[in-house]
């Protein structure tokens, strides 16, 4: 995290559900001598004191509190913090995540959540374009060589990506992967070439919507 911040980069990332988490502000005592402290009182994700971290956003699905908090153990220093209570159809609490922001204390609470859920979408982008457009496959090892295919490769994944999904209504789109690309477009090419062969009854038969499920036929269910 050090070297990200030392860059001019914020990091936007999940805690350990065990994480030890402070308030950010010590209460203050009078006539008391001791040395001050650092930060405040531990809390419990599940039961914060909202008025030191008030709820941002509720909806039905869940509830964000947002504020400031201190982590002890891993970090030790001052973060922005938001806290996710997800519910259940009875409103009840049934799991509790935090997400913090390094030290850009006034990014918007609700934004670190939907930030840190979009790294998938990344991961996908790599993992898609190590395996069907060769990004580890690279043998050159200069830098300056690399840039050229590394954004070849990558803007293929991302173009194979817009062409499947601007086709479809965005109610029928589904989780994109590069798999599902490459087997439909194997299965449209075998069945044309099935009806190539078998054209007496071409324009009838093809137009079945049973067709349909040729093409879909083994791609992955989510």
């Amino acid at each position: 995290m050090d070297t990200a911040l030392e860059s001019g980069l914020e990091v936007i990332t999940r805690l350990r559900d065990d994480a030890v988490l402070p308030y950010a502000l010590p209460p203050k005592k009078e006539g008391r001598r001791r040395q001050p402290k650092k930060y405040g009182d531990r809390f419990s994700a599940r039961k914060v004191d909202a008025q030191q971290l008030p709820c941002v956003a509720q909806k039905e699905s869940h509830r964000i509190y947002a504020g400031v908090a201190f982590v002890v153990k891993s970090l030790r220093r001052v973060v922005n913090i938001a806290i996710v209570h997800e519910l259940n159809q009875d409103g009840v609490v049934k799991s509790v995540k935090r997400f913090i922001c390094s030290t850009d204390l006034k990014f918007p609470a609700q934004d670190i959540w939907s930030r840190y859920k979009s790294r998938l979408q990344v991961e996908f982008l790599y993992r898609d374009a190590k395996r069907h457009t060769g990004l580890a496959d690279a043998q050159n090892r200069h830098p300056k060589a690399l840039e050229s295919p590394f954004n070849l490769w990558l803007t293929a994944v991302s173009v194979a990506k817009a062409v499947h999904s601007l086709s479809k209504d965005k109610r029928q789109r589904r989780p994109f992967s590069m798999v599902d690309v490459k087997t439909q477009d194997f299965n449209e090419r075998m069945t044309d070439r099935i009806f190539d062969m078998l054209a007496e009854f071409l324009n009838l038969t093809k137009n079945h919507p049973e067709i349909g499920k040729l093409y879909d036929l083994g791609k992955i269910a989510a």
